[in-house]
């Protein structure tokens, strides 16, 4: 190890410029290999969550599927919506469907509600499950899955409204013979100042 140590010294004193740069070339690299690994690790924790949800959990009892913004979840039945720790409790594990609101094969309108940000210190694995409900436009389908079978919705509109619109619960509730459903959330994402709904009718 001395006899090369001493033989880089001899050529360091021939040729420093060379040393120099072979320097500078060996610190950028460090550099930029410290910088991947940082992003890399960024890239994990973004992804982490999302690759969570690819694992594809069964929703063929009742469950969304909405390819457009990548939306996979069960829908958890007959959830109280008025009473903040049940629905909170229930949402970490999907989304929900707001209590005596009708099923996919009765008549009338099911209402699904989920998060589109939520604490990241919470549980759950659905804290932005409806995050980007507001690219959906008029004719976008989507998928609903209840008792093994597969519903298919087009929407009809998509839209925000106040937080305090009920009418939302029912949008036609004046056509007794309709298959309809209403998606809600938060809006703008990670405030609850007003609702973005997409309201869609059975194909």
């Amino acid at each position: 190890m001395k006899k090369i140590w001493q033989k880089i010294k001899v050529l360091f004193k021939k040729r420093p410029t060379k040393f120099i740069a072979l320097g500078v070339v060996l610190a950028i690299l460090l550099v930029i290999m410290a910088l991947s690994k940082q992003s890399g690790q960024e890239l994990t924790r973004t992804l982490l969550p999302q690759l969570k949800l690819q694992k594809k959990v069964d929703i063929s009892q009742f469950g969304i599927d909405i390819a457009k913004v990548n939306v996979w979840a069960p829908i958890i039945p007959q959830v109280d919506g008025y009473d903040k720790e049940v629905y909170l409790k229930a949402i970490e594990n999907g989304v929900a469907q707001f209590k005596d609101t009708k099923n996919p094969d009765e008549l009338g309108n099911l209402f699904i509600f989920g998060h589109s940000k939520y604490y990241h210190d919470k549980p759950g694995d659905y804290k932005e499950i409806f995050k980007d409900l507001n690219q959906l436009k008029a004719k976008d389908e989507f998928n609903i899955y209840y008792k093994g079978e597969k519903i298919v919705y087009a929407v009809a509109e998509s839209k925000k409204v106040d937080q305090y619109d009920w009418s939302i619960l029912d949008p036609t509730a004046d056509d007794p013979k309709d298959k309809t459903i209403t998606l809600m959330t938060c809006w703008p994402p990670g405030t609850t100042d007003a609702r973005w709904v997409v309201f869609a009718t059975q194909k």
